[in-house]
């Protein structure tokens, strides 16, 4: 008996002090700028991330926007479209949060390349002008560092107090 205790305790304790990294929940601050970076076209104030949270913005030469989607326990997945009405000027995004680890494209249908990088935890995507009417998209995963769930840590005291209480009954 003492050895099936000790055993579901081990597995408690080993199960409480996981974590997992996800996008769902942060806050992220993001910039838009046309021409050059420094000026700023969309709301700079952090933004809780939850299903289909974005960042738009919208005049008469076009429409962008930047979807944050969580997809797992170690990435999310941001989603850039351009709708470009009669030709737009250079763009340059900036998205930041400590919990951003890395950036991979997995897809890209602009015309001209988007170039990105991530320093520090600040991502950045940089497009070259589009002289025509149309709409493109690009999917980016973003990794994330690990951070404990509530969950997590509900558990990892449930198995410390299991040791304790085993401990005091010997």
């Amino acid at each position: 008996m003492k050895m099936k205790l000790t055993l579901l305790m081990a597995v408690g304790f080993v199960a409480a002090i996981s974590t997992q990294a996800q996008l769902a929940g942060t806050s992220v601050s993001g910039t838009l700028s046309f021409r050059s970076p420094g000026d700023d076209w969309w709301d700079t104030s952090p933004s809780t991330i939850s299903e289909g949270s974005s960042f738009e913005y919208s005049d008469a030469a076009n429409a962008d926007s930047a979807e944050f989607t969580a997809t797992g326990n170690a990435t999310g997945q941001l989603t850039i479209t351009d709708q470009c009405f009669n030709g737009a000027a250079n763009w340059y995004m900036t998205f930041t949060d400590t919990s951003f680890t890395g950036i991979t494209e997995v897809s890209d249908n602009f015309p001209t390349a988007l170039t990105y990088s991530i320093t520090g935890d600040t991502i950045s995507i940089e497009m070259a002008g589009i002289n025509s009417a149309q709409t493109d998209t690009a999917v980016f995963d973003i990794n994330t560092s690990p951070v404990p769930e509530p969950s997590t840590i509900a558990l990892a005291g449930l198995g410390i107090a299991g040791l304790v209480a085993a401990r005091r009954r010997k």
